[in-house]
């Protein structure tokens, strides 16, 4: 099926075609955040529900872009997405482009908010991500380690701080 899917029925499994013009291209980029699928596409990252495709990503157009080059094979497969309900959030985590002296040779996560509907980024290596539902966690791995990082979910101020501090 080319295009967007989108389910509809009870009980039953129909696909109907959404929208013929966004084409997903990073299949393991959906994740679901507050009943709307997003994901990575030709036309960035897009918002599905059950009445169509929304653009989320022109605030971040130019940089995403950047990856849809000679290196969109690469992001079609080392590309992810992660949703976190209860934080809002839907996470791009995005490969380091090669070539040496881009701002894109770092992995970087674009962090979609979606009650602010804003994006910030974290310039920070990635390999995988899950959010565990049993304690509502974020768990990270990234690039070359066998480490596993944690989210401080204290709803505190110092779950705010970086990976320097305690």
């Amino acid at each position: 099926v080319s295009g967007v899917p989108g389910p509809t029925g009870v009980g039953t499994l129909r696909v109907d075609l959404l929208d013929d013009t966004v084409h997903l291209y990073a299949p393991d980029s959906v994740a679901s955040v507050s009943g709307r699928l997003y994901g990575l596409t030709n036309q960035g990252v897009v918002a599905v529900t059950a009445s169509g495709a929304e653009i989320v990503s022109r605030a971040i157009e130019q940089d995403l872009f950047q990856y849809f080059g000679p290196t969109l094979a690469t992001v079609r497969t080392a590309s992810f997405g992660v949703g976190h309900e209860t934080d809002r959030l839907y996470v791009l985590e995005m490969p380091p482009l090669s070539g040496g002296s881009s701002p894109y040779d770092v992995a970087r996560a674009y962090v979609y908010s979606t009650i602010a509907h804003a994006w910030t980024n974290w310039e920070v290596a990635r390999k995988w991500a899950v959010v565990q539902a049993s304690d509502d966690t974020f768990y990270l791995g990234g690039y070359g380690t066998t480490a596993v990082y944690e989210q401080r979910n204290t709803k505190t101020a110092a779950d705010f701080a970086d990976g320097t501090t305690a």
